[in-house]
């Protein structure tokens, strides 16, 4: 099995994991900030924090200097 098709398999994987946590995590929460407190849905607040993480691990493997996919 390639790498490529393991590197495929794990992210479905992830991302149906991701799904499940999300439809179980609908209900709105509060969320503090400093000075500022606001209501989301817990649901958009999950989503919202894994785009963060997948853009920040994007730069820092960008600023690493990663290298590309080679075929």
């Amino acid at each position: 099995m390639k790498s490529r098709d393991v590197r495929l398999i794990v992210f479905v994987l992830l991302v149906l994991l991701m799904m499940v946590v999300m439809y179980q995590n609908r209900h709105v929460v509060t969320l503090s900030f400093l000075f500022w407190s606001f209501q989301m849905s817990q649901l958009l607040l999950v989503l919202l924090l894994t785009a963060v993480g997948f853009v920040a691990g994007f730069f820092v493997g960008k600023l690493r200097g990663g290298k590309g996919e080679t075929n």
